[in-house]
């Protein structure tokens, strides 16, 4: 995604200037990897950077391919207390 945005010369901040759901925080978050995007934010995105209807449909089969598995993943993740268990098992062995 960052390189399409590269491609089309399109800032964050122009992100949000051509569509006003875009925020250019959480479009940073997705693009520094820090959150995964939903499915309507890389439609959202791949239209403001001005993509054919077949591009949209490459990105959203994409989408279904890697972004639903990963964000049912940190779904998961959080629901099972994933970071508590992984900092109390990191305290676990520095004090054994």
């Amino acid at each position: 995604m960052r390189d399409l945005l590269r491609a089309r010369g399109i800032s964050q901040r122009e992100l949000a200037r051509r569509d006003h759901r875009l925020n250019r925080s959480t479009v940073g978050a997705v693009l520094r990897g820090e959150r995964s995007a939903r499915l309507d934010m890389v439609i959202a995105i791949v239209r403001a950077c001005g993509a054919s209807a077949e591009a949209e449909d490459v990105w959203a089969s994409t989408w279904w391919d890697t972004g639903r598995p990963h964000q049912i993943e940190q779904h998961r993740r959080r629901r099972d207390g994933y970071e508590y268990k992984i900092r109390e098992e990191r305290m676990n062995i520095r004090w054994r």
